[in-house]
């Protein structure tokens, strides 16, 4: 997963963030597949400031689905 604040959800405990709960609802749909998930992203940062986020880390884990967060106030980023 890659975003921006949605992604990175400092008030939101780790057990509750959505990617780690996207894992443990695949791991128990799917109890055969080794599935990881990840998240990188930093608050207020754009699409095209996020793709570093891939480039710098996320390319290091070999991921075979890639998730673009974002979010209708995204959209705005993009433009300024």
């Amino acid at each position: 997963m890659i975003g921006d604040s949605m992604v990175v959800a400092h008030q939101v405990p780790i057990p509750d963030k959505f990617h780690v709960r996207l894992k443990a609802l695949a791991t128990r749909k799917l109890p055969d597949l080794d599935i990881t998930t990840s998240a990188f992203g930093f608050g207020g940062s754009g699409q095209i400031m996020q793709l570093p986020f891939y480039d710098g880390y996320a390319w290091r884990l070999c991921p075979k689905l890639l998730v673009l967060v974002f979010s209708d106030n995204d959209f705005m980023k993009q433009s300024s």
